[in-house]
């Protein structure tokens, strides 16, 4: 016996995403592992080398009518193209901003948890295939003229504009700008929240 512990894999065998088996952390004779859940049961199995252990998870999507919907803004030519360092992104917004708002969910469920409170977490709006919904909203102005606005009008602006576009009386709306840009020459992100 050397020591030497296996790598870990989560593999859920309900899903055909290409988040069906994905690595975990060991460390210490511990480990943290993600699972990307779809909707109903989710048979997964734990894999460390010659080991398996299987369980099954039941995800039910949240009904409640309170839900945190995601936006992500374009200007009026609705170029969703957003600025990276990344070579030959492919520009998967919508990917993005479904496993960054999963995990914002999991972070929430777990500091309630930690904190005491158990695992509480908030709704999101999901499409049918358990993806987090992502509305596409192609604003009113040129980038240009939202980068002229202060932070606070440009928030206002944005407001009114998905108000009206798709009102929601018990939504909390988070709203992501395909038109952020770093001006280095200024030294400050434009068209931000």
């Amino acid at each position: 016996d050397t020591g030497a512990v296996a790598p870990l894999r989560v593999v859920n065998t309900s899903s055909d995403r290409p988040t069906r088996d994905l690595p975990a952390l060991v460390h210490e004779g511990k480990f943290k592992a993600l699972t990307e859940l779809v909707p109903g049961p989710n048979r997964l199995l734990l894999r460390a080398g010659a080991h398996e252990l299987a369980l099954t998870l039941d995800f039910r999507p949240q009904t409640n009518p309170r839900v945190v919907r995601v936006f992500y803004l374009t200007d009026s030519g609705g170029d969703t193209t957003y600025q990276t360092t990344i070579e030959n992104d492919p520009q998967d917004f919508a990917a993005k901003l479904d496993t960054a708002f999963k995990l914002f969910q999991c972070f929430t469920a777990e500091t309630l948890n930690d904190a005491g409170m158990g695992r509480a977490t908030f709704n999101l709006e999901f499409t049918a295939r358990g993806r987090v919904d992502v509305h596409v909203h192609k604003g009113e102005r040129t980038a240009e003229a939202y980068y002229a606005l202060e932070d606070g009008a440009w928030w206002s602006c944005m407001y009114e504009e998905i108000r009206r576009a798709l009102p929601h009386a018990t939504a909390k709306d988070v709203a992501i700008p395909a038109y952020t840009r770093f001006d280095p020459a200024a030294r400050r992100v434009r068209g931000h929240t």
